[in-house]
């Protein structure tokens, strides 16, 4: 079996309700997906319930991957209670939005 260069993706489908009272449990899922993969992708599409504590572990998640290369993406599903939480807080939705994994195409340099 030949090794390749090909990104691994990891897709977490959350719990419904995304809390201090998981906040361990999700902790380790998250770690897990952090060391499985290149690429997690969160789905918050069947979430019902979140609290500042998630998002802390959220943030905590994003800054943890950066230091190591990876990189945390949303599916983009975002119930509405979660981007209440998002603008509640002054944070801007635009940084929880999806953005694909696969490589865009420079559009730097235009032909003709």
């Amino acid at each position: 079996m030949s090794a390749t260069n090909k990104t691994a993706e990891i897709n977490l489908n959350l719990e419904k309700t995304l809390t201090i009272r998981n906040a361990m449990t999700l902790k380790e899922r998250f770690e897990q997906a952090v060391s499985a993969g290149d690429v997690i992708i969160i789905d918050h599409k069947d979430t019902e319930e979140f609290d500042l504590a998630y998002l802390q572990l959220l943030l905590s998640l994003d800054k943890y991957a950066i230091e190591i290369g990876k990189q945390i993406k949303y599916n983009g599903n975002h119930p509405e209670s979660f981007k209440q939480l998002i603008t509640n807080i002054g944070l801007s939705l635009d940084n929880w939005v999806f953005e694909s994994s696969r490589p865009a195409q420079k559009q730097e340099e235009k032909n003709g």
